[in-house]
């Protein structure tokens, strides 16, 4: 961006903060703080001013002020002409003519004082404009690189096409020569994929397709449409087909627009967040982002903060980030409780499945690890400390005190009641 602070000004123009700081106050701007951003209409006003008054002119002596710095001559002269008759025996008319002369004299001194040439202005002057032609320089740079970039992608696209377009032209070549009627994808049923359809019945989230590349068409599909997280190996398919797709050098843009305009610190208007696919955007970036909206002298929104839609569609409920921690921790909590109750139910009457229900406990029993990220969000971060304890404390007074009683009543029903 061209915005600068004031710092950052007088660090390129090699001069004093406070001196820039009182020349913006003579151009007649009002600055501070050397931490303000100082927009390129301002600096462009600074640039005008320092052009027009050539640096400060020293006080003359009282008797040197008190002196003309000009003086005006003014010269009137009349004089009287005789003009001949037109006609024979007409009179001769006399006509008066009056000249006006004017001349202006100027002290040396002043004359002296209008040619002298502040050095330090100058080298300011200079600086100022290698600055922004700096900055002009850069940004048509940029411009350049990203068209450069765009047209390698448009090659690339058309190669890709070109390249696609020639090996369904030999696939139907083939297909033809084999007696094949059609190369269009054909859909295989569900009992070609048995396994696969047997697990889908039982509730499992299951996706796949086989795709000839020689023929560049779908052999047979299971649900090839549904969305999933990508496993181990499915990253390295993923990753293959992403680079085939987009270049090397692909940057996924995560931009913040705002839909009002700035007064001073704040924005009168909505801020949206227009996400590009960034599989890396976590809190650490969207803090990065909001540092970047203070450095530009946003410090208040008076409008909504609006998140757009993901460029890939919405995604599933699988994890705490996407569903939220509450629905998490109550489904989780069933979970635990369900198979704690089985493992101990079993112990009594099915021991040989101990290690499969010990198993099924132990994995529930990591819902416990959403207790903290709760704990952080329910009490800011100067009680953060004081609240987390608090609130453990009086967990461990109301269970500490029920738990005894409650076991006591359980053992007269079950002898696993400890336990």
């Amino acid at each position: 961006m061209s915005d600068v602070t004031i710092k950052q000004l007088a660090k390129v123009l090699g001069t004093p903060v406070d001196k820039l700081l009182s020349q913006l106050g003579e151009a007649g701007m009002k600055f501070s703080d050397p931490e303000q951003v100082i927009s390129s209409t301002e600096k462009v006003k600074l640039l005008g001013f320092l052009r027009r008054t050539h640096g400060k002119k020293e006080e003359a002596p009282v008797e040197a002020a008190a002196a003309p710095r000009q003086i005006t001559l003014k010269r009137r002269t009349v004089s009287e002409i005789t003009v001949a008759p037109g006609q024979r025996g007409a009179a001769a008319k006399t006509v008066n003519v009056e000249v006006r002369q004017k001349r202006t004299y100027v002290k040396r001194s002043v004359v002296e004082e209008g040619q002298q040439v502040d050095p330090e202005r100058e080298e300011a002057i200079r600086k100022l404009g290698e600055s922004q032609a700096k900055r002009e320089a850069e940004d048509q740079a940029r411009a350049d690189a990203d068209r450069r970039r765009q047209e390698e992608d448009a090659k690339m696209r058309a190669a890709e096409e070109a390249r696609r377009a020639a090996a369904e032209e030999e696939a139907r070549k083939r297909a033809e020569e084999s007696g094949v009627a059609s190369t269009e994808p054909v859909a295989a049923p569900a009992a070609d994929f048995e396994n696969l359809a047997r697990l889908a019945g039982q509730g499992a989230r299951v996706s796949a397709a086989v795709w000839d590349l020689d023929a560049d068409r779908s052999l047979a599909q299971f649900d090839a449409t549904q969305r999933l997280t990508p496993a181990s190996l499915s990253k390295i398919i993923i990753a293959a087909a992403a680079l085939e797709t987009w270049a090397p050098d692909k940057t996924f843009v995560t931009e913040v627009r705002g839909s009002g305009t700035q007064r001073g610190d704040t924005l009168a208007g909505d801020l949206v967040l227009r996400g590009g696919g960034d599989a890396t955007l976590d809190e650490t970036t969207l803090w990065a982002l909001a540092a970047q909206l203070r450095a530009i002298g946003i410090k208040r929104v008076t409008g909504r903060i609006v998140v757009e839609r993901a460029p890939f569609g919405e995604l599933g409920c699988d994890s705490i980030d996407r569903c939220g921690a509450m629905r998490v921790l109550g489904v989780g909590c069933v979970l635990l409780l369900a198979s704690t109750w089985a493992l101990y139910l079993g112990l009594a009457h099915a021991p040989a499945r101990l290690p499969l229900l010990y198993g099924i406990a132990g994995f529930t029993v990591g819902v416990v690890g959403v207790i903290p990220v709760l704990l952080v969000q329910a009490f800011p971060a100067a009680v953060r400390f004081s609240g987390i304890s608090f609130a453990y404390n009086v967990a461990y007074a109301i269970f500490g005190g029920l738990t005894p009683l409650l076991v006591k009543l359980l053992m007269q029903r079950a002898p696993l009641a400890p336990a």
